[in-house]
């Protein structure tokens, strides 16, 4: 009953896609939920006096709720909303605060205080997100080392393909051309056999045999 009546306190007060009918069955399950890591929010942050107040400062709100969704739900490229920016936008303007920062350590709960226990772990877990963020980074670059090995590797078989293929075109040219000098240098030699001296000799023979058959010869 008591977590219902905070239910809608709290509903009220913030920004979510999530309706009283979701919050009342995330509440009467919350005995069977197990929390196995968490963090703070806003994760790179830094604090100040504004009008006399201690306030905590998001730097920026816009990457912060980007990095949120990287670690809630692994979306490494996501885009906060236009509303999300324009809070961003107001913030950096009172603040002053408008690039984002290097991820604070975890606070403990001693009254604000990092305790030296927590902040080892908050280390440790911070050391166990980066060493995973460069073992993806090796991953995602060695991935394109690949890719542009394969590339190159296809290229060059397109390349010695293509060569093979030119150098097939001009032999087969080179063939054609032969074969049409040889058939030229064949018809010549038999046109020159046809209209040689013999030729020649024999039209000049039958030419007197008929002359002698005449009449009056």
């Amino acid at each position: 009953m008591k977590l219902m009546q905070v239910a809608s306190l709290v509903l009220p007060e913030l920004s979510t896609s999530l309706d009283m009918g979701d919050i009342t069955n995330l509440a009467t399950q919350v005995d069977r939920y197990h929390i196995g890591e968490s963090r703070g929010f806003p994760f790179a942050r830094t604090t100040m006096k504004i009008k006399k107040m201690d306030v905590v400062i998001p730097a920026t709100l816009s990457s912060n709720v980007t990095e949120l969704h990287s670690y809630l739900y692994g979306k490494e490229s996501y885009v906060p909303s236009a509303k999300v920016e324009e809070i961003s936008a107001h913030i950096a303007k009172v603040s002053g605060i408008s690039s984002p920062m290097e991820n604070a350590e975890e606070a403990g709960t001693g009254g604000g205080s990092i305790r030296k226990k927590e902040a080892g772990k908050a280390k440790a877990g911070q050391e166990a997100e980066k060493s995973k963020k460069k073992k993806k980074e090796e991953q995602t670059e060695a991935q394109t080392e690949d890719t542009k090995k394969q590339e190159a590797e296809t290229e060059s078989i397109k390349e010695t393909i293509a060569k093979k293929t030119r150098r097939k075109q001009r032999k087969r040219k080179k063939s054609t051309e032969e074969e049409t000098k040889e058939t030229k240098e064949k018809k010549e030699t038999e046109e020159t056999v046809e209209v040689g001296p013999g030729a020649a000799l024999g039209e000049k023979s039958l030419e007197t045999e008929e002359n002698a058959d005449a009449p009056g010869a």
